[in-house]
């Protein structure tokens, strides 16, 4: 009797503590698969700005090309390491079928970039174009500081543990550019660009679409990775003589905890 009574109260006590657990399970592997409300964490990358020195040419009415007169016609790449925080907003385990497994989110960042690289541009050891003589280098120095984003992305859930998105992000970002010139370049005996530094220092807003993917470790944890691609508007020096175009390549590394 006395085991029988021992019985049925194990049995009453585990039919009280199973719906709890279930609940309780239920409610985890909502949490692991669906990425819902606030986040923050931190992000670290690198930036590849890619400049580009187009040959200025001269047209007549007609549209022909008269004349080209600039002496730089050449690309490179700069370098430069953007550490930040992020706080993003996310919503998915959309309840209609059709929407379950979609994701949006919105995201604000801001930070700084480490880093002051430089390129020789110009070189008097080199023959330059259209008649251009220099007796010296040119050299071009970048360094981006604070810089703000505002990102909304669209995505879906991969393998009810991650998500991959597509995005488009705003940043405003500021960038000091110096072109240093040790010598005159000159032409049939006319200076193009006197010798001298030349700043250009700008708050700049672009536009980058890009894509991302972002994985749980846990009920709280998550580590993720964006790429970028940002369209700036061209840089100017000595009003204008002298232009380059430039346009970055963003790849950041994230990890945020789910509030």
């Amino acid at each position: 009797m006395r085991l029988t009574k021992l019985l049925l109260t194990g049995f009453c006590l585990s039919c009280l503590t199973l719906p709890l657990s279930a609940t309780e399970s239920t409610k985890l592997v909502e949490q692991l698969i669906n990425y819902n409300g606030f986040s923050a964490g931190i992000e670290a990358g690198m930036i590849n700005a890619n400049v580009s020195f187009p040959e200025q040419v001269k047209k007549d009415k007609k549209g022909n090309i008269i004349e080209k007169y600039s002496p730089f016609d050449r690309s490179f790449s700069l370098q430069q390491f953007p550490v930040g925080v992020h706080v993003d907003y996310h919503m998915s385990g959309f309840k209609k079928e059709f929407y379950k497994d979609f994701y949006l989110g919105l995201g604000l960042s801001a930070g700084t970039s480490f880093g002051n690289p430089s390129k020789t541009v110009l070189s008097g050891k080199e023959n330059l174009k259209h008649g251009f003589s220099l007796d010296g280098d040119v050299t071009l120095k970048q360094k981006r500081k604070f810089y703000t984003e505002l990102t909304p992305r669209f995505g879906v859930k991969l393998n009810n543990q991650g998500i991959f998105y597509v995005l488009l992000s705003v940043r405003h970002s500021q960038l000091e550019s110096t072109l240093s010139s040790t010598n005159d370049i000159r032409k049939a005996g006319n200076i193009y660009l006197a010798k001298g530094v030349y700043k250009n220092k700008s708050s700049r807003v672009g536009v980058a679409p890009g894509l991302g993917f972002d994985a749980k470790l846990g009920q709280h944890w998550s580590i993720g990775a964006e790429y970028k691609y940002f369209f700036e508007k061209d840089l100017k020096f000595d009003d204008g003589q002298v232009k380059a175009s430039s346009g970055t390549h963003n790849i950041l590394a994230k990890v945020s905890y789910h509030f």
